[in-house]
C-alpha cells in the first residue's frame, strides 16, 4: 500500500467516525492532503473507498489478533485469549471499531467484500484450529 493510499484510509476512517458516511470525497481527500482526482486513483469510486477501509480494518484487525495468540495453550485458553486480543483491540482502535459497525449497519457493503471477510475469518478459524 502507497503512502497516499494510507493517508486516504487514514482520514477515511477520522472523518467517518466523526461525520459519517455521507461526507463528500473532496472533504476526504482534504483531509487526507491530496487531491480530489488522487483519491480516484487509488479508489475509482466512493464504494471502492468504502469497501478498502472495511478490509484495510477487517485485516489489520485479524493481523493484531492472530499475533498476539500463544497456540500452544488449551483451546479453552486459546478462545479467551482471542476474546481478550478483541476486546483490547476495539478499545484501542476506538475509531476504527467505530466505522465497522457504522459500514456494517448501514449495509452498504458489496457481496464480494462479504464474501473476501468470509476468507478472513476462515483463514483466522483455520489458524485456530
Amino acid at each position: 500500500m502507497s503512502d497516499k493510499q494510507q493517508q486516504i484510509i487514514e482520514a477515511t476512517i477520522r472523518l467517518f467516525a466523526a461525520e459519517g458516511v455521507g461526507v463528500p470525497t473532496a472533504k476526504i481527500a482534504k483531509e487526507a492532503g491530496v487531491s480530489n482526482g488522487t483519491l480516484f486513483n487509488y479508489f475509482e469510486t466512493k464504494q471502492a473507498l468504502i469497501e478498502g477501509v472495511y478490509l484495510f480494518i477487517r485485516k489489520k484487525m485479524a493481523a493484531d489478533i492472530i499475533n498476539q495468540l500463544d497456540f500452544e495453550l488449551s483451546m479453552k485458553e486459546l478462545f479467551s485469549n482471542v476474546w481478550q486480543s478483541y476486546s483490547l483491540w476495539c478499545w484501542a482502535h476506538s475509531l476504527e471499531h467505530k466505522v465497522i459497525n457504522l459500514l456494517i449497519s448501514s449495509q452498504i457493503l458489496s457481496d464480494d467484500v462479504k464474501k473476501v471477510e468470509e476468507n478472513i475469518k476462515e483463514a483466522l478459524t483455520t489458524s485456530l484450529g
